[in-house]
């Protein structure tokens, strides 16, 4: 079963003035009659809901969106994260009344867009790419969880979608959105010269019951996590990436199928450069990410996004944070769907730090120094 499930919903009748037995077998009859018609051969889930169901959903055709576990009414998980894709579930009774469920992401992300409905992806990473191509064709706007994809097929089939879709890409790198990233970059945008950083970050190590340990859903570290450090760098210095050099550190207890710790240079179009340091080794004591910046005049770092301090001028500025993004990028994507502001990531720059992510990983591999390109 997966961790995420895309649902909709058909709420037949509500039980909250449900005062005797009667009012809830007639519901349950009613229910398991319209599910019924949901299974008949060309049926379409969604029409069916908008006409004949009484829930709030309805007007959306019983589109639920994505959910994960613990986020929903145990009647509810106990069946959705057991659905087949398309398949139909037999009456649910919740305290909100009877309802039937059904999951086929396929048909929602690939049928046209009602009203410019948007899409967010937030499955495991093998699932990415395909979810955003469907969505694309769909012409949806679409907020898809960091990795974008997995390798650079998959990235050059989206590069083809993107140019065709009336729609929008926007991946979860959520650091660049922080307020102590925003600060950041207006000291270094107001600062001439290349900068130079160092990001160090103790990741801890991976369960190996964890699905990241499954290289086939997660992709590795490196593209599931080391991703967000790598787009860093580019959002931080506003300048291409040109070469990488890169390698990974093997554990005591013995090597890993894929790499867990690893250290990369990262050269700048403008001279900039950039140092990550990522490892699975350490002690959880260490503050879990932390950056140090160099400019002219100035030293800045920052720890866990939360602290910032500036040493510029012979004087030491401190700034107090409780973010690492996440509320700040969703209220920009809010305010871009509303046609409040423009676009708060450009495709271009995701696309820019994917293929820096792949230039690491393909870095690793040949033991150098590899060009990023485009």
């Amino acid at each position: 079963a997966s961790d995420f499930v895309h649902l909709h919903l058909h709420t037949e009748f509500s039980l909250l003035d449900a005062c005797c037995r009667l009012d809830k077998l007639m519901a349950k009859a009613k229910a398991l009659e319209l599910a019924k018609l949901a299974r008949a051969p060309g049926q379409d889930f969604a029409t069916l809901a908008k006409a004949r169901s009484q829930g709030p959903s309805a007007v959306d055709g019983g589109d639920l969106g994505w959910f994960r576990h613990g986020t929903m009414v145990a009647e509810f998980e106990n069946v959705a994260f057991w659905l087949k894709q398309g398949e139909v579930s037999e009456p649910i009774r919740t305290k909100f009344g009877f309802r039937a469920a059904a999951t086929d992401a396929g048909e929602l992300l690939s049928s046209p867009a009602p009203g410019g409905a948007a899409v967010l992806i937030a499955t495991r990473h093998h699932l990415h790419a395909p979810l955003v191509l469907q969505a694309l064709a769909g012409g949806r706007h679409l907020f898809v969880e960091k990795p974008l994809c997995l390798t650079r097929e998959e990235l050059g089939e989206i590069d083809r979608a993107v140019a065709a879709s009336t729609g929008s890409v926007q991946v979860g790198f959520n650091r660049r959105f922080a307020p102590a990233s925003e600060e950041l970059r207006k000291l270094v945008a107001s600062t001439p010269g290349p900068k130079t950083a160092s990001f160090r970050v103790m990741a801890g190590k991976l369960d190996p019951s964890h699905w990241y340990a499954n290289y086939a859903e997660s992709g590795g570290r490196v593209l599931g996590e080391a991703c967000h450090f790598l787009d860093y760098f580019c959002f931080l210095f506003g300048s291409p990436p040109v070469r990488v050099s890169a390698q990974t550190a093997w554990p005591a207890g013995g090597r890993l199928p894929f790499p867990d710790t690893v250290t990369a240079q990262v050269e700048f179009a403008d001279g900039s450069s950039g140092q990550l340091i990522y490892s699975a080794e350490g002690d959880t004591s260490w503050p879990k990410e932390e950056l140090t910046l160099f400019g002219a005049g100035f030293v800045a770092s920052t720890q866990n996004y939360q602290k910032l301090v500036i040493h510029r001028g012979r004087k030491e500025k401190s700034f107090s944070y409780l973010s690492k993004g996440h509320a700040e990028q969703m209220a920009a994507w809010a305010a871009f769907l509303r046609g409040e502001r423009g676009h708060p990531l450009p495709y271009a720059e995701s696309r820019a730090s994917m293929l820096l992510t792949f230039a690491t990983l393909e870095a690793i591999q040949q033991g150098g120094t590899v060009t990023v390109g485009g």
